[in-house]
């Protein structure tokens, strides 16, 4: 062996065994003995340092054990097993001090016993079920044996660590169970019909170490009255041979207390007899015992039968929940009363106050009321009973935590006191030396360091808290069902299914905040509501203020509603309540304070909840009724509107069509109304409040803690007028719940408690912080002033929330930046979720310099500028590709916010520059596409682009595509492969370019000389011969080049290709018109839905306009090159200079094309793509959006007269278009 270990070594493994997760022997001795690790790594981890060190001396052997262990390794040790063995018997004499008095006494049944491996609840089991007595063996020593063996085997892994509590005490129960099946066998009794029932904690396999074992025998209904009797005689036989303590001891103490008539009644009964007795006499503490009823032995259909039949008296779903509840709190009373009269109510782990029987009774209790309609709940363990309850959110994540861990503690704590001496000690020691030891014991079996265990305050705080808890079930719920009951005599004629709900869903606190007269009142309205009256409304005065009561079906953002709409109406808020009917999970009777349930499912939007089903259940409902809040303030008219006169029933009314928009899923449509009224409310009550107004402090913490659904929200603040519903709104507009609120205004100051849930149910965590809601609700009480010119006030306020969350992860505090462009911010913002999703959003680390730099949006870009800051972009990538997409989305996300901050006020202009845009980045990337191709140093021969559609007319709009068209010269080409080089060219400019959406700066080749079925790139000899008269283009492909211009490449190529166009389109033979009208008597046929306006294809749409235009291009271009414009705007001009045009065409297509143009743009800001472009139709919602966008933009006068002003135009465009001649 090598040299021992430094003490200081030796503590150095002591505390690293302390503190590993590896808490088991050897994993136990076999593992050590295969793979060669040091034992040091087989010490169980409650030999600790501070066990070593805790004052109290440690046997000397085990001392040793441990100092050999850590200087030893496994290629030194001359028997690894039997060191083992030898700690394991050490921990057993110092913690199970009376089952090694027994070992001592009985040597022989050392063998084979150690060392103790680990062995799980199934191997035990099976291992024990093979066990059998030699034919002449002693079958009382041979149980007792049996029972001690297995009971220090349970005990030395439990110390050790190889088991848990729960695998403990399901061990211990499995030694009970096995013994009464052997005992049963040496009786005869296994062979008659006969069962033993376990009870108790032996039905719960939660047995003590030294616990009795609670027990009924039944006998089948089959036996007669002789075979019963004799049945009779035999039971005692078998309470003898297990229960009497011989020279060996004993093997479990049978109570048989709880069958009916206890100490006087019969040991054995049929399985008639006793649910006889059940139904004729049995009581609720009667049916609480048989939660627990288990088979233990014997005839099992005989078991099987009586527990079966005790099911419907057990969990009987007509019980009264108030007769049960005070039968079981009196119970408990009784119990205590009798400890304090024997003075033994201070320190009994067991039946004591905040003791074990408190956490049994309350899951009991729970398991009777909820078992009758979730069988699932009816488990006879408690730790498993306890975790089904909160799993189906019966009791709470603290109580459950709080429970299970204050069971645990005190089983612990009375397994010590009972491995003392063997007997079922429950009192506390007191002596200071037995006290010391038995905290010793304590601190081990709890793995935990002595000195860091104050096992009397650990105690006295478990004890508290359980009875804290007991008292919430039961105390509480007293009082909660006396004020239910004065409800139900002020409202007799209310059905009392509505006063029980009422009372089911809302938590101890809304009837802690209410009288019993307010309650009632409150039930009386909601007995009024109905599928088409969705809130009713009561006012009363109180003092100088009044009182309004709300009570409705309950929506999301339904608070901010009220508060808003009473802030219409000029009303301030001072101060109230609002609470919400809570899906209680199995419709609980009972309350504890501060106990909310989680938010319904059925309020999540989009999604519908699991109802809960109760089968044959009379008295309760199968499933809960529609969600409800009550909302009381008491409220004064703000100064402004202090002599406004409005009926309340206007308000009821109005506050009722909102709430059926909710009810029909239009949310928007109820903000956008509201929004709108309230804003108008505000600039009367505060006209003088401007964007550089600093806004008051306010002060928000929030707490995680204190309620298990909800996070709260404490406010405070200055208060001003709809402060409540800025607050409300922000939270709904980000898609949060507010399940109660309590606010109070004082001395001028705002004390609110907001409870709120995510719209998941979750609580607010990491997204939203103290500061982050500060900023948030100060930022938008300004922006909501501003909303009058977003064209969409509420989109305007949704995305400012989400921009102020984009702006908070680059700087601690944005206010500066964003309350400078508060205008500007509302314009873009309400406009639509396109440039907010494809721009704003994606600047991360731009978005910050952007916000703070609005005034350098107003300065265009032109194209010298774009190509200098493109070759910045460009510099040192290795993968041009990624920049270059990021430079155009960049730049056209700029001048978007251009021309929607109107710093582009022409349409025009908004054209040019994106088009500018699109010629630098196209032809940087063409450039890019054709070196990579020809690599390094290559020659590539003569190449150009070409531009067509709204790029080659310079008049890009939102969201268009780019019409393009790639031109080599055969003639010129420097590579042998020609055509198949300059067709992977273009391929890879369109691998270059891509599009964020559909449509959206999206690469269309379809204009290219033989369309979709020929190479992307055309040779320029392939590009004259197509287009010529005696080639293949058709007469619209001759109209497309009206537009085309070149943009990149080769000069002398660009203006052959350019010479080619202008010979080509306006050559004096004349255009086939009447091929374009039959083309555009197809597309309004087949390109538009019947019934729907379409922008671009109706009749009197965009391409009327277009088509006009262009085929008066051609007709005069032969003679007149100034009308050979590719721009359409300056086509239009032109023609009317020349005389091409009169002054009604020029002024009806030239208005008619702007407004068109403004409306596809209007469009396609909200959709986002370009495949749309159906005008909404005049009444809707959508269509007041598009006019007040069209308005923002400076294209309309004002909103009104706006469908009109579009059928107008469209009218005047299909007779200029159909007026064409052949």
């Amino acid at each position: 062996m090598k040299a021992r270990a430094s003490s200081e070594q030796a503590m150095a493994i002591a505390d690293l065994m302390a503190n590993s997760s590896v808490r088991t022997f050897v994993n136990h001795t076999a593992p050590v003995a295969r793979c060669g690790a040091p034992f040091a790594s087989i010490l169980p981890p409650p030999l600790s340092a501070g066990h070593r060190r805790g004052g109290v001396a440690v046997n000397s052997r085990l001392e040793q054990a441990i100092e050999a262990f850590a200087a030893m390794d496994i290629e030194d040790a001359e028997d690894p097993r039997q060191t083992l063995a030898l700690a394991q018997r050490d921990i057993l004499r110092e913690y199970a001090p009376a089952y090694a008095r027994w070992l001592d006494a009985h040597p022989d049944a050392d063998e084979g016993l150690f060392p103790v491996e680990q062995e799980s609840v199934d191997a035990q089991r099976e291992r024990m079920a093979a066990l059998r007595p030699a034919p002449d063996e002693d079958m009382r020593r041979w149980l007792r044996v049996l029972r001690y063996r297995e009971l220090i085997r349970v005990a030395v892994a439990d110390f050790s660590g190889l088991d848990d509590f729960a695998a403990t005490t399901q061990k211990i129960s499995q030694v009970a169970d096995v013994c009464v099946q052997r005992a049963l066998d040496a009786t005869g009794l296994d062979k008659e019909p006969f069962a033993v029932i376990a009870m108790g904690k032996w039905g719960g396999l939660e047995v003590n170490y030294s616990s009795d074992i609670d027990a009924l025998f039944v006998a089948s209904d089959d036996v007669d009255q002789e075979a019963l009797h004799r049945l009779q005689r035999q039971a005692p036989q078998f309470i003898r041979l297990i229960s009497d303590n011989t020279g060996d001891g004993f093997v479990f103490r049978v109570d048989m207390r709880l069958r009916p008539e206890g100490k006087m009644g019969p040991l054995v009964r049929t399985v008639s007899q006793y649910l006889r007795f059940y139904e004729r006499y049995g009581m609720n503490w009667t049916f609480q015992a048989l939660i627990k009823a288990r088979f233990a032995g014997g005839d099992a259909a005989a078991a099987k039968a009586l527990i079966d039949g005790t099911r419907r008296f057990v969990f009987d779903p007509d019980r009264p929940p108030e007769t049960l509840l005070r039968e079981v709190f009196e119970m408990k009373q009784m119990i205590e009363k009798s400890l304090r009269s024997k003075g033994t109510e201070i320190g009994n782990v067991k039946l004591g106050a905040g003791s074990i029987r408190d956490i049994e009774f309350i899951v009991q209790l729970l398991q009777l009321y909820h078992g009758a309609s979730n069988k699932s709940l009816r488990s006879p363990n408690t730790l498993r009973a306890m975790s089904r309850l909160r799993a189906h959110r019966v009791v709470t994540k603290e109580e459950y935590d709080r429970l299970r861990e204050a069971y645990i503690f005190l089983r612990v704590v009375e397994h010590v006191l009972q491995l003392e001496r063997d007997l079922p000690v429950r009192q506390l020691p007191r002596a200071p030396k037995q006290w010391a030891t038995f905290q010793w014991r304590v601190a081990f079996a709890l793995r935990q360091p002595l000195d860091t265990l104050d096992l009397g305050g650990r105690y006295e705080e478990t004890a508290a808290e359980v009875r804290r808890i007991f008292g919430e079930f039961f105390d509480e719920t007293i009082d909660f069902l006396e004020r239910k009951h004065q409800v139900r005599e002020r409202c007799p004629d209310l059905p009392a299914e509505l006063i029980d709900e009422h009372f089911r869903r809302l938590e101890s606190a809304y009837f802690l905040a209410h009288p019993v007269e307010e309650v009632s009142r409150h039930v009386e309205l909601i007995h009024e509501l109905d599928s088409e009256r969705l809130c009713r409304v009561d006012v009363r005065h109180v003092g100088s203020t009044r009182r309004v009561t709300v009570v409705a079906n309950d929506y999301q953002g339904e608070f901010a509603k009220i508060c808003g709409l009473l802030a219409a109406y000029g009303q301030s808020i001072l101060s109230g309540s609002s609470y919400t009917y809570q899906d209680t999970g199995d419709m609980e009777f009972y309350r504890r304070p501060g106990r909310a349930g989680r938010r319904p499912s059925s309020r999540t939007r989009g999604r519908r909840g699991r109802q809960r089903h109760r089968k044959d259940q009379k008295s309760r409902p199968a499933t809960p009724g529609p969600t409800r809040i009550v909302y009381s303030a008491d409220i004064q008219p703000a100064p402004a509107h202090a002599s406004r006169v409005f009926s309340w029933t206007d308000f009821e009314r109005d506050l009722n069509r909102l709430l059926g928009m909710l009810a029909e899923g239009d949310a928007q449509r109820a903000n956008e109304e509201l929004t709108l009224r309230v804003m108008e409310a505000a600039r009367l009550a505060d006209p003088g409040v401007d964007a550089e107004q600093v806004m008051p402090p306010i002060s928000i913490s929030v707490d995680n803690e204190s309620d298990e659904h909800c996070t709260i929200l404490e406010i405070r603040s200055p208060d001003s007028f709809m402060f409540l519903f800025e607050f409300a709104n922000v939270l709904s507009t980000r898609d949060y719940w507010i399940d109660k609120v309590e606010f109070d205004t004082v001395q001028g100051e705002v004390r609110d408690r907001l409870f709120v849930t995510t719209r998941s149910g979750g609580k607010i965590e990491d997204r939203i912080g103290v500061d982050h809601l500060r900023l948030t609700v100060t930022l938008m009480k300004q922006f909501a002033r501003r909303l009058a010119v977003a064209p969409n006030p509420q989109l305007a306020l949704r995305q400012f929330g989400a921009l102020i969350d984009a702006a908070c992860k680059q700087v601690a505090d944005p206010t500066q930046a964003l309350a400078s462009s508060l205008d500007e911010l509302a314009r873009v913002l309400g406009a639509g979720t396109y440039l907010w999703e494809e721009f704003l959003r994606r600047q991360h680390e731009n978005l910050m310099p952007l916000l703070e730099g609005m005034a350098d949006l107003d300065l265009g870009a032109g194209r010298k500028d774009l190509e200098s800051r493109l070759d910045v972009a460009l510099e040192g990538q290795e993968a041009p590709e990624e920049a270059l997409n990021r430079f155009k989305d960049d730049e056209i996300g700029r001048i978007d916010m251009r021309h929607l901050t109107r710093r582009i006020e022409r349409f025009s202009d908004f054209g040019e520059e994106l088009s500018t845009l699109s010629d630098v980045v196209l032809a940087r990337a063409a450039a890019e596409a054709v070196g990579e191709t020809a690599g390094d140093g290559a020659e590539s021969g003569a190449w150009c682009l070409c531009a067509l559609g709204k790029w080659g007319g310079r008049d890009l709009g939102y969201a268009s595509d780019i019409e393009l068209m790639f031109v080599w010269d055969a003639e010129r080409s420097l590579l042998a492969q020609g055509g198949e080089f300059y067709e992977r060219a273009a391929q890879r400019l369109s691998r270059l370019i891509r599009a964020k959406r559909d449509g959206i700066f999206e690469l269309d080749w379809r204009l290219r000389p033989g369309g979709a079925s020929s190479p992307l790139a055309a040779s320029f000899q392939r590009f004259v011969s197509y287009y010529s008269f005696d080639g293949e283009a058709d007469p619209y492909e001759r109209q497309a080049l009206v537009r085309l211009r070149t943009v990149a490449g080769d000069p002398d190529l660009a203006a052959r290709v350019e010479a080619h166009r202008q010979e080509f389109v306006f050559d004096p033979r004349p255009h086939d018109v009447a091929r374009i009208r039959h083309l555009r008597k197809r597309q309004r046929s087949e390109l538009v839905t019947r019934g729907t306006t379409n922008a671009k294809f109706s009749a009197g749409g965009l391409l009327d306009a277009e088509y006009s235009v262009q085929v008066r291009q051609i007709a005069a271009g032969a003679g007149d090159a100034e009308v050979r414009q590719t721009n359409t705007l300056d086509a239009v001009h032109a023609l009317h200079e020349r005389g091409h045009l009169s002054a009604d065409e020029f002024e009806q297509i030239s208005e008619g094309y702007r407004l068109l143009r403004a409306v596809i743009n209007c469009l396609r800001i909200v959709r986002g793509h370009s495949k749309d472009l159906v005008i909404p139709p005049a009444d809707t919602r959508e269509f007041r959006f598009l006019a007040r966008r069209l308005h923002s933009l400076g294209q309309l006068p004002d909103e009104e007269g706006a469908w009109d002003r579009i059928v107008q135009h469209m009218r005047s465009l299909e007779r200029l278009f159909d007026g064409l001649s052949d």
